[in-house]
């Protein structure tokens, strides 16, 4: 019993060491580092109401109505109401230059003579982005114009 009381006494000393033991640079308080702050993404609105411009690609004329705010990472909302010219194939989004280079294309969906897609802008956003719409006819023929943003 003595035995097993002299082993819990020198561990638990050895504990107390080994925890309250600290170099003396270690005891000394760290002054605070300031926290990197991302710089504040400049936002370019569309508008407030929605915009709805009229372009004719690959044959296919097209109603287009915009809304949503451009900044980098955003969403734009855009419908699309074909009045003239063959059913597209595809139509294809994007938001940035007409390389489309760091941006994500999207593909529209559609019910019948309506489509509609949500581009997303990149991050960060060239500049001059515009919304780039491409189509593609049943005749093969591509297509590709932009609307400006800002």
């Amino acid at each position: 019993m003595c035995n097993t009381i002299k082993t819990l006494f020198i561990s638990i000393t050895i504990c107390l060491v080994l925890l309250g033991c600290t170099s003396e640079s270690d005891s000394q308080e760290q002054a605070p580092r300031p926290r990197a702050t991302a710089p504040t993404p400049q936002v370019v609105p569309v508008t407030p109401s929605r915009t709805t411009v009229t372009m004719s690609l690959a044959g296919i004329t097209l109603k287009v109505a915009i809304k949503g705010t451009l900044s980098p990472g955003a969403e734009i909302d855009v419908e699309l109401l074909q009045t003239s010219g063959s059913p597209a194939i595809a139509i294809r989004l994007w938001v940035g230059n007409e390389t489309g280079v760091g941006s994500a294309k999207t593909k529209s969906h559609s019910h019948g003579a309506s489509h509609h897609a949500v581009p997303q802008a990149p991050n960060p956003l060239p500049a001059n982005s515009a919304l780039w719409i491409e189509i593609e006819s049943a005749m093969g023929e591509r297509e590709s114009g932009s609307i400006a943003l800002n």
